[in-house]
């Protein structure tokens, strides 16, 4: 490499390496490499990205990471237009914690004075964990409706089935 540049001694590497593969194979034909047949390139032979490839590449990595970002942005913004089933925002859920929180409330009322602490402290348990899978506004939602069934005026003829109702709560989401 005495004497000459390196891009001379790289066209002249090119030059020998395209030579032999000119030579006839043992196969008994002539060998003409392309780009997408790469069974006549001997295995010694790397392909070294040229300027044309390099400028064709360009384009598209570019187009891939548009591409990406666009996806990465616009697909979380079109998903927040769908209403959410199962959350503060769905209204339908949002009254089923009213009615689970006015019948807890219920069956506190009607509990005698000795039953009250568990079914208290069961009322509390079943907040606990609506605020743990659905956040806290709901849990607020089902405390305040726990206070109106307390204190609101009712039917005392339903509370076995109001207290029958708990128990079923507590059962299914407690585990007690």
């Amino acid at each position: 490499m005495r004497g000459t540049s390196a891009t001379e001694h790289y066209v002249t590497q090119r030059a020998r390496r395209f030579a032999r593969l000119q030579k006839p194979r043992a196969t008994g034909g002539e060998c003409e490499p392309t780009a997408r047949d790469l069974t006549c390139w001997p295995d010694d032979v790397k392909r070294v990205p040229t300027a044309a490839t390099t400028i064709q590449e360009k384009p598209m990595r570019t187009m891939l990471v548009a591409c990406v970002l666009a996806g990465t942005f616009v697909v979380p913004a079109l998903a927040q237009d769908a209403p959410k089933k199962g959350s503060d925002a769905d209204e339908a859920f949002m009254t089923g914690i009213r009615k689970l929180g006015v019948m807890s409330g219920e069956a506190y009322a009607c509990s005698s004075e000795a039953d009250k602490p568990q079914v208290g402290q069961g009322a509390i348990d079943l907040a606990t964990q609506v605020s743990l899978h659905f956040g806290l506004q709901a849990a607020f939602i089902y405390s305040g409706s726990f206070g109106f069934g307390t204190g609101h005026d009712f039917d005392h003829k339903d509370c076995p089935q109001a207290i029958a109702d708990f128990k079923g709560l507590q059962a299914k989401y407690l585990g007690r």
